[in-house]
């Protein structure tokens, strides 16, 4: 028996440190040690546990005393408790009875009626916040010229369909969160787009990914080059908002309602860890565990002590984690499940109105299998929530271009604007002024590029890059080169004359194919010079005669495109339009625009300047 207690028992597994009134105990003295657990069910249960033998253990008025709790597990000291379901203090009073300094440290596990160790609540140290250093001076802009966000306003690439491209997500429908690049990945085997829900209940998601989105009514939506601003008005007269951009990872909620839902993640898999910061460290606590289906109730655990919680463990490909940042305590958070007992999704629930409430994804656009999932990464991932914290508080909400160009290089200057946020932890915001994240890729290739001396390489990569920004400041700069527009085509001089034969053999028939054309099949004013551009490139080696052709041709291109009246035969027969000037529905922007799609086009009766 002695070795089978020995050499066939988990004796390693499942230990916790319990919360000690004194870490050294002195002669004659004493110190009650606590823990909280979760109880599954009512029931006996064993505690396991270590602790110097000298000491006297004592479990409410019970003394433990090995005659009279045999070690029926493994050579481990253990003690019997009855215990109801849900959440537990234990607590042990050890008391020195030596004439020495003795160590205070209590380790106990607990164990179910067959012997199956139950999980702890993982509990780690708080991470200090970062101190917040002086902002960087203000650079002189006196020699740079204004750009896009000064000079004039743009839309970007969130006109008309709100934007697909944030730097490691998007919100492809009202209240929807998808992540990029997870379908067709060789691991991903569901034929669903990776997303989830922050709507609030009874309602539904609008607009579209691959289509212009009509507002109706009750939504407003606002709108730059830099992200969405996007309202509705509920069915219950409330509202919520949805504020997304390129100038920031998180994700801002906004709201009168009294809870914030994150749900439908039946498709994805529901988290199954939620680290909570709480008055001792980092409650790292199992879903499953929850009492009431409730994984956090202030009323039990106590307000929370730092401004966010993470959740993580997904248990599929991909598990990504996920952080919410709060402007206050949630009364609760409760876990939603459906008819068979799955999770589908969580409930912030708050004492009053939510007021704002971000999320982010902290480690950026990577991916993770569930067994790099680990309490030491969660760990390290709650550095990284820290500084996402601070930060969130101070939101780049437009960005300033100002630029000095010379022959070689672009100087360009970027000037944020924050929208700052305060919470009721009094959290210091800290700035942070980015790059435009493909500069982290081109950087590495073209040597010409130079980015801000005082920049960093957050561990954060998006699509593009990885994201670039100096801290503490409003401001960042980059050096971009002048790209050479001409041409260079290494044609050997031995072969001058057979390509000048080739060329004038069939330049006219190539230009009237182009000429007489009986519709332009590609609309657009590229279509009246374009297709003369390798002609161009080799014009050295045309005859004086195909040379004033040619010119006398992209000549009168030029007038057609500069002409906003012209007219021309498209697809279909269609009459169509050199320009056509459109409004911008979100930003109210004029702009003109020629490109009509070559199968898109095809939908359209006709493509009148009102079209």
């Amino acid at each position: 028996m002695g070795g089978d207690r020995a050499f066939f028992s988990d004796s390693e597994h499942g230990f916790q440190v319990w919360k000690p009134e004194q870490l050294k105990l002195q002669p004659g003295t004493g110190s009650v040690c606590t823990t909280e657990v979760n109880i599954p069910a009512d029931g006996r249960y064993v505690i396991q546990f270590r602790c110097d033998y000298a000491l006297t253990v004592e479990f409410g008025d019970v003394r433990y005393d090995s005659s009279l709790f045999p070690m029926m597990h493994n050579e481990m000291r253990e003690f019997p408790l009855d215990l109801k379901k849900g959440r537990a203090k234990l607590q042990v009073r050890l008391t020195n009875p030596t004439d020495r300094e003795t160590d205070g440290t209590f380790t106990a596990r607990l164990l179910d009626e067959t012997g199956n160790i139950l999980s702890p609540e993982k509990v780690i140290p708080l991470p200090e916040l970062e101190a917040v250093k002086p902002q960087c001076s203000q650079p002189d802009l006196s020699s740079y010229t204004a750009g896009a966000g000064k000079a004039f306003r743009s839309f970007g690439r969130f006109g008309f369909t709100k934007g697909d491209g944030l730097l490691d997500c998007s919100m492809p429908s009202f209240g929807i969160v998808a992540r990029p690049f997870v379908s067709g990945h060789p691991q991903y085997h569901k034929n669903l787009i990776w997303n989830f829900s922050l709507l609030p209940d009874g309602e539904k998601p609008s607009g579209a990914l691959s289509a212009a989105y009509h507002v109706p009514e009750n939504e407003t939506v606002t709108n730059d080059w830099s992200g969405v601003r996007w309202t509705r008005r509920l069915k219950n007269g409330r509202q919520i908002t949805f504020d997304y951009s390129v100038l920031t990872p998180v994700l801002l909620v906004e709201t009168d309602l009294d809870y914030v839902n994150i749900s439908s993640l039946k498709g994805i898999s529901a988290w199954q860890k939620i680290t909570l910061p709480l008055a001792d460290g980092l409650h790292i606590r199992r879903v499953e565990d929850s009492e009431n289906d409730l994984c956090y109730d202030k009323s039990q655990d106590g307000p929370l002590s730092r401004n966010f919680v993470l959740f993580t463990n997904q248990g599929v490909f991909p598990d990504v984690p996920l952080q919410v940042i709060l402007k206050r305590s949630p009364e609760r958070v409760r876990v939603k499940k459906d008819e068979r007992g799955e999770i589908t999704g969580f409930r912030f629930e708050f004492a009053g109105s939510a007021d704002f409430l971000m999320l982010l994804f902290p480690c950026g656009i990577e991916l993770f299998r569930p067994h790099e999932v680990t309490e030491e990464k969660i760990a390290e991932w709650t550095l990284l929530c820290r500084k996402h914290a601070q930060r969130a508080l101070a939101r780049p909400v437009s960005c300033e271009d100002h630029y000095r160009a010379d022959r070689e290089k672009v100087e360009v200057i970027q000037k944020f604007s924050f929208r700052y946020f305060e919470d009721e932890w009094h959290t210091p915001y800290r700035l942070f002024a980015p790059l435009p994240p493909p500069l982290s890729i081109a950087s590495e290739h073209v040597p010409e590029i130079r980015l801000d001396s005082r920049c960093v390489r957050e561990k954060f990569p998006t699509k593009y890059g990885y994201l670039y920004g100096v801290e503490d400041s409003a401001y960042s700069s980059y050096t971009l080169p002048v790209p050479d527009t001409r041409r260079d085509l290494a044609f050997p001089a031995e072969k001058h004359d057979e390509l000048q034969r080739k060329l004038e053999s069939d330049f006219d028939e190539f230009m009237s194919y182009h000429l007489d054309a009986p519709e332009v099949g590609n609309p657009g004013n590229y279509s009246f010079v374009f297709q003369y551009s390798f002609v161009l490139m080799v014009f050295h080696l045309l005859s004086e005669e195909k040379r004033k052709k040619l010119e006398s041709v992209i000549r009168d291109g030029l007038k057609k495109v500069c002409d906003p009246s012209y007219a021309y035969v498209g697809p279909g027969k269609r009459k169509c339009y050199s320009w056509y000037n459109r409004k911008e529905p979100f930003s109210g922007l004029d702009f003109n625009m020629t490109y009509l799609h070559v199968i898109g086009i095809r939908r359209f009766r006709e493509c009148s300047r009102e079209t």
